[in-house]
């Protein structure tokens, strides 16, 4: 039996070892070269707040934090509720949608790498439906 639990284990170790090392060498890539990009908040109200920055930031999170949109402390999960002063009620169903080039990206903000030219949108969002 205790064969058994050994081997268990061993087993799972290696499949944690090879599901980490398929993540960390296809996740996204950014680089920390001067970058111009465009970002777009768009508010509940329908108002924008459309600002260019220029940074050598990697990701689009940090680039966000450096601008004043959120904090750190705001984004720790990897999603956030808070942008440029303006709270999303999840028990609402509101939420803040990304799109990088017009595409959502399959990940978070912390992981969507900056592409210089790039342009970004932050568009307050009510309803889940786009989900289903």
């Amino acid at each position: 039996m205790n064969k058994k639990i050994i081997l268990a284990a061993v087993a799972f170790v290696v499949v944690v070892a090879v599901f980490l090392t398929v993540y960390f060498v296809t996740r996204p890539k950014g680089n920390e070269d001067l970058k111009t990009v465009t970002v777009t908040v768009t508010h509940g109200d329908g108002s924008k707040n459309q600002m260019t920055i220029e940074t050598e930031r990697e990701f689009l999170a940090d680039a966000l934090i450096d601008k004043g949109l959120f904090t750190a402390q705001d984004i720790a999960s990897g999603m956030t509720n808070v942008v440029d002063g303006e709270t999303a009620d999840p028990t609402l169903e509101q939420w803040w949608c990304i799109y990088a080039d017009g595409e959502m990206p399959n990940f978070g903000m912390k992981e969507v790498p900056l592409t210089d030219g790039s342009k970004y949108e932050l568009v307050f969002t009510v309803g889940y439906d786009m989900f289903y």
